[in-house]
């Protein structure tokens, strides 16, 4: 219990921050904060378009949130099982531009129509295609800065056979990366 104390919120870190006060003679210099845990969250957005088999989409795997310091898990199901084919996770930090594009922007005027862009291609990881499903393992490092920060992810797949480009894109995901 302490009276005459200074508050404030810290929106970057999502946080009340309250410094020093008194109770009868003595007076405090001590600083607590004061936050809930951040939840993990994970939801798919947009649609691709089709491979040389039609569409394949991005989920999360059962159960799998990104929570801070234990690994994550998305899978791309229905990738081509046969030709050459290699599936893609794109990582990205923007879901409304991407190189001073607009997104989402389609990579019609390149040989591949109706397959959008929906996140900023910031990182790109490659993946293995087993049995048409690629799944991408990502862990949040244990850095308090990182709670409550949000990516997002997109799928590609390099198919000779989708379109004149050779790729097909999938849906996409806004990751937040929570605190237990």
């Amino acid at each position: 219990a302490r009276r005459y104390v200074s508050m404030a919120y810290d929106a970057a870190r999502r946080r009340i921050v309250l410094f020093g006060g008194r109770t009868g003679s003595s007076q405090f210099r001590d600083t607590w904060e004061y936050y809930l845990a951040d939840p993990a969250a994970f939801e798919t957005f947009g649609t691709g378009c089709a491979s040389s088999v039609g569409a394949f989409t991005l989920d999360n795997a059962v159960g799998s949130l990104p929570w801070i310091g234990q690994p994550f898990t998305v899978h791309l199901d229905g990738l081509p099982t046969f030709g050459f084919n290699v599936p893609f996770a794109m990582m990205g930090f923007s879901d409304q531009s991407w190189q001073g594009l607009p997104l989402p922007f389609d990579l019609a005027l390149i040989g591949a129509p109706g397959c959008p862009v929906l996140v900023s291609f910031d990182l790109s990881f490659q993946l293995v295609n087993l049995g048409g499903t690629a799944s991408f393992v990502f862990t949040a490092p244990a850095d308090q800065t990182l709670i409550g920060r949000e990516f997002y992810l997109q799928g590609v797949v390099l198919d000779a056979l989708a379109n004149p480009l050779g790729l097909a894109t999938s849906n996409a995901g806004e990751v937040r990366i929570g605190l237990r």
